[in-house]
């Protein structure tokens, strides 16, 4: 794998960057978006960016930190749909499964 420029770098930022609105735009107007593929692009840009001898760093730290506001923007609008959908949190549905199948009181 050949070193990444700045640029390039950048490049790959946008495309998540883009990726991210486009799954925020989609999930504004109600439609399921398929988030599969984020990772790998994130993982993807991070390891460019650390193996990446850079001339201007800070201009790559400022896209990954626009990332991670854009990615905790997502968080919570995916989790406040969740909830308006009538979904709980994991501990609530671990405690209603419990619930549901008496794990926590003894059989006769």
């Amino acid at each position: 794998m050949s070193t990444k420029t700045g640029e390039d770098i950048l490049l790959q930022a946008e495309k998540v960057s883009s990726l991210i609105a486009a799954a925020r735009h989609l999930m504004g107007e109600g439609k399921t978006v398929d988030l599969s593929n984020l990772e790998g692009k994130i993982s993807s840009l991070c390891k460019s960016a650390q193996s990446a001898q850079l001339d201007n760093p800070d201009t790559v730290r400022t896209a990954l930190q626009s990332i991670v506001k854009d990615l905790n923007q997502l968080d919570e609008e995916i989790t406040s749909r969740h909830e308006k959908a009538g979904g709980q949190s994991l501990e609530a549905s671990i405690k209603r499964a419990i619930n549901a199948y008496g794990l926590d009181n003894e059989e006769s």
